[in-house]
Order: C-alpha cells, then sequence, then structure tokens
C-alpha cells in the first residue's frame, strides 16, 4: 500500500491510499466538525445534517441518491456508510468497482456533500422523526454510563455537553437556518478531507 496526500489550494486536503489488485474502492468525505462545534441551540444540528446529505442536493435532487446507488450495486447502509461524532462527521462509499468512471462518480456525490445540499424544509421536517426514533434507540444504559463518564471526567466541557445525536428541542424545533449556518460555517474546503482507498489512478 501507498499512502499520498495531496493539498489544494483551497485548503481541501485529498489523502489517496493505493491498494494494488483490490477489485473494489472506496472514496470518503472527513468534515472536521461534530457536535463539539455546535451552540446549545445547535446541539444535534451536526448528526442532522449526516442524514440530510442523503436527501437532495443541487445535482441531486431528493429521492435520486438511493436508487442511483442501488442501480450501481450499493445497498444503502452496508455502502454507504455515515457517522457523526464529537470531532467529525465522516461520510464513505464503498464502491463494488474500481473503474474510473464509478470513482468519478463517488466523488462528485461527496462533492455534493460539502457544499451544494438543499437542505428543504419538508425534506427537515419529514427526517424530525427518524432522528428522534434513533435518539430512543440510542438511550441505553450502556449510553447514559458513558454520559455519566463525561460528566464526571469533562465537567463544563463541549464533550459532555454536546452528545452527537442531539436534544430533543433542537431535533423537533430547529429551524432551517439553523441548519444552513452550521453547513456553510463548517463544510469548508478547508476543513474537509477527501480519502480514495483501492487499485485506481490518480
Amino acid at each position: 500500500m501507498k499512502t499520498e496526500l495531496t493539498s489544494l489550494p483551497n485548503g481541501l486536503r485529498i489523502v489517496t491510499e493505493k491498494m494494488p489488485g483490490l477489485a473494489s474502492a472506496a472514496v470518503g468525505l472527513w468534515v472536521t466538525a461534530g457536535g463539539r462545534h455546535e451552540r446549545p441551540d445547535q446541539n444535534g444540528i451536526a448528526h442532522f445534517l449526516e442524514h440530510m446529505a442523503f436527501k437532495g442536493s443541487t445535482n441531486l435532487p431528493p429521492g435520486e441518491l438511493i436508487g442511483y446507488l442501488q442501480r450501481e450495486g450499493l445497498a444503502f447502509g452496508p455502502d454507504t456508510n455515515a457517522q457523526t461524532g464529537f470531532d467529525s462527521t465522516v461520510y464513505q462509499l464503498d464502491l463494488p468497482r474500481n473503474d474510473a468512471a464509478l470513482v468519478g462518480e463517488g466523488l462528485r456525490i461527496l462533492s455534493e456533500f460539502d457544499g451544494r445540499l438543499l437542505l428543504a424544509g419538508d425534506q427537515i421536517e419529514s427526517e424530525r422523526g427518524v432522528i428522534l426514533s434513533e435518539k430512543r434507540v440510542r438511550d441505553t444504559p450502556d449510553s447514559r454510563a458513558f454520559q455519566a463518564m463525561l460528566d464526571f471526567l469533562l465537567p463544563g466541557t463541549r464533550y459532555a455537553e454536546r452528545e452527537p445525536i442531539g436534544l430533543e428541542e433542537v431535533i423537533r424545533t430547529a429551524p432551517r437556518d439553523q441548519f444552513a449556518t452550521f453547513y456553510h460555517d463548517w463544510y469548508t474546503p478547508a476543513r474537509s478531507v477527501v480519502v480514495v482507498a483501492g487499485d485506481v489512478e490518480d
């Protein structure tokens, strides 16, 4: 394996992990913004934006992305991963082939995530219940113990106060402008890293 790092003039970093002989490939986007970067009235927006990435962008209207991925052989879920933590939000597409056309399409999708999300009001409203359900599922003894540990070890810090799943009030009521503000503040080239892994050409 060979790892190469390229930095573009706008601050975007591109990491290429060469894996000779691998028939598949993976492309990813790492945005250095998560729960820790939210204001109190934004607690949950970083994670909510992760969901909104799949809900429409300038060149991928609502409903088009999932169908496209499925036609290319990607299962929504197993092959399209995303997660939000305290310090970052990560998107990954596991591609079934490493041909230039599909890798290029994967990178195009990531570019939509990183600068062209629509954040349509109706899509935000329809996703609120999904995230509230996820929050309920995550409310386990283990998660409560983890939060108690953060409260004890890091009192008063954003690690203790900005659980990425967010506050129920924010999830239920945050207006679109809160999403747009966080998105435009943090989803910038200088805070983004694109990763390409596989037997792919430069």
